[in-house]
This record gives structure tokens, sequence and C-alpha cells, in this order.
């Protein structure tokens, strides 16, 4: 009993004591001014930040109008900007003037393809600058055979329909080695020389990243084969995996800050689709 008592006694002084530090420092805070100074490196010592004060709607509004979380994000390439390079033609890879990873500029040699089919194609195009020749001077025959009364005026038209026909037969024979992947140089000097091409000489419509190299010297294609693909990276895609609790959150043309980088972006769509393995 004594020493119950003795405790007992301990802990009602031990309280006696908080209570007479908690009444001494309560008079001593009302003798202090209500306002004192802190200095700035005290301030930044202790991590202490200071905001505006903000009412209760507009706080809620500033939390509607901004996402406050961070959640993983997957780059991936707009659908827009890849390009599949295929074979036009019926040949074989001769040669690889670029590799995997590779950055070309518009007009860069890509793949070399040798092709008795283009040099068919190549044939034709001599053919129907022939023609169109000849049958220009046979017009302007016609024409002046008209003009002194010696045939009907019949013949001429026949001459112009004729020179009409070769001339949309050459156009026609351009445009398909266009198709081909041939320049306009390229078909020029074919007509100039009178010698076709052995091979084809495949080029970069525009600048970007060669992805996806499928082939390789000495494979045979055709025009359903595709060669290698070709990127743009000046616009990227961030796909986010967002829980289905914080969808309505993230609405189209909503800004985010890129982590890590200096840039930001605009939510574009929202899939309804659910992840099933997350």
């Amino acid at each position: 009993m004594r020493i119950f008592h003795s405790w007992f006694q301990v802990r009602l002084t031990v309280c006696a004591m908080a209570v007479l530090c908690a009444w001494s420092s309560t008079a001593q805070s009302a003798d202090r001014p209500a306002k004192f100074a802190v200095a700035s490196t005290q301030v930044q010592a202790l991590g202490i930040q200071t905001v505006p004060l903000q009412t209760q709607q507009t706080q809620n509004q500033a939390h509607a109008d901004s996402v406050q979380t961070s959640y993983p994000a997957q780059v991936v390439i707009p659908p827009t900007a890849t390009q599949v390079i295929s074979s036009p033609v019926n040949g074989m890879v001769s040669q690889l003037w670029v590799q995997t990873n590779d950055s070309v500029r518009a007009g860069t040699p890509l793949v070399r393809i040798a092709s008795a089919e283009f040099g068919q194609q190549q044939l034709h195009l001599l053919q129907a600058s022939t023609r169109t020749s000849l049958t220009a001077q046979a017009s302007q025959r016609e024409q002046a055979l008209y003009a002194e009364g010696l045939i009907a005026q019949r013949r001429v038209q026949e001459a112009q329909a004729a020179m009409m026909d070769a001339d949309a037969a050459l156009l026609q024979a351009k445009a398909a080695l266009r198709l081909m992947g041939m320049s306009s140089a390229s078909i020029d000097k074919v007509l100039a020389s009178g010698k076709p091409q052995d091979s084809l000489l495949l080029t970069a419509p525009q600048a970007g990243v060669v992805t996806d190299m499928a082939v390789k010297p000495g494979q045979r294609v055709d025009p359903s084969t595709a060669l290698l693909h070709l990127v743009q990276t000046g616009t990227l895609w961030l796909e986010i995996q967002v829980p289905v609790a914080e969808g309505a959150r993230w609405l189209p043309g909503t800004q985010l800050n890129v982590q890590g980088r200096s840039v930001t972006a605009k939510i574009l769509s929202r899939s309804a689709m659910v992840d099933a393995g997350s």
C-alpha cells in the first residue's frame, strides 16, 4: 500500500508541474508581441511555403481543372507519322543504303532493286517517245499538204488525232515510271540517252528515321513486299494508363506536364477500353 501511495503522489506532482508549466508558458506568450520576424534563411531551412488564401469554390475549381497525380506513360508514334516503303516492282534487292535507326533526309537513297519489269517499262517510254516524234512530223506534213490543196482536211484531222494519242501514251509511260519511284530527272536522262537503266533506286520521300528494315541484299521482292518503315519523330504521343476511378478527370484538351522534360502535353482523346491486365 505504501508503494502504491508513493507512486500516486509522484504522478500527481508531475501533473501539477505540467499544469504550472503550461500556465507559465501562456502567461509569457501573452506578454510577447503578436508578430515577429523570421529570417529568410530560417524559412528556407524549415521548408516553409506560403500561398495566397483561396475560397473553397476556387480551390475546388483548381482541383477539378488540374491533375495533381503522376502516372507512367509509354511513348508511341502517331499513325500518320509512319510511312511504309514498299517495292513498286518485281525484282531483287541488290543494295541497301541505310540501316535501322538511321536518320535520313528527303531524297536520301534507301534501296536499290534490280528488275526486268522496270527495264520493260522504260522500253515502253522510249517507244512512246519515238511514236510522239513521228506523229508530230506526220501532222506537220499533212498540214503543209492541206495548205497547198493536195489532200483533204480529213487527213489533217486524223494526223492530229494520232499525235494526241501518242502524247497521251508518253505521259502515261512517264507516270508509270514515277509511280515505280523513278525521278523526273532520271526519266529525262533515259529519254535523252535512249538507254534504259538496269536497276531502280528508291529514295526517301521525306525526312525521318528508318525502322523495321525487313529485307536483305539478294532477297526477291514484289509490289506487296514492305522494305522498311520511315518514321517522323517531330511529334510523339503518350499513352497513359489511368485508374478507372480517375478517368473522369482526364478530359480532352487538358494540359499535362511531362516530368523530366521541359515540355507540356495536351490530352487528345480518352479511350473507353479497360486494360484487363491491370
